[in-house]
């Protein structure tokens, strides 16, 4: 086998099909929308999806819930895993609540793991 053959048969593996694409991107609308709706221009998508760097097998992308500097870190806290849980809850996914340096919301939104992660928006 060559070296060809081999490179074409892991893009094969590496790279999403069309279905799938459509699949990842009709979720990663669905959950923008509901953001939107729930925290209006207060949020960005994150992760390899956006990068365009995502494999078929890792069907995961991250929200960010953005807040004001000036919010405590016990209010953003708060009110950030309250807006990931409605946002969760407004798609009919599964939550429940992680924790990394602060806790998010690890879901579980039309077959693909989403972490919504509140954080101060820092220019």
């Amino acid at each position: 086998m060559g070296m060809d053959a081999v490179l074409v048969g892991a893009r094969k593996k590496v790279t999403p099909s069309p279905s799938e694409q459509e699949d990842a991107r009709l979720a990663v609308a669905a959950v923008a929308g509901v953001a939107e709706k729930v925290c209006p221009k207060r949020w960005t998508l994150a992760g390899s999806y956006l990068r365009d760097t995502w494999m078929p097998h890792k069907k995961e992308f991250d929200l960010f819930l953005l807040f004001p500097e000036t919010l405590s870190r016990e209010a953003l806290e708060k009110k950030g895993l309250e807006t990931a849980k409605r946002v969760v809850k407004k798609l009919k996914g599964k939550a429940v609540v992680a924790y990394a340096e602060h806790p998010y919301v690890r879901a579980v939104i039309r077959g693909y793991s989403v972490d919504i992660v509140p954080c101060y928006a820092v220019k």
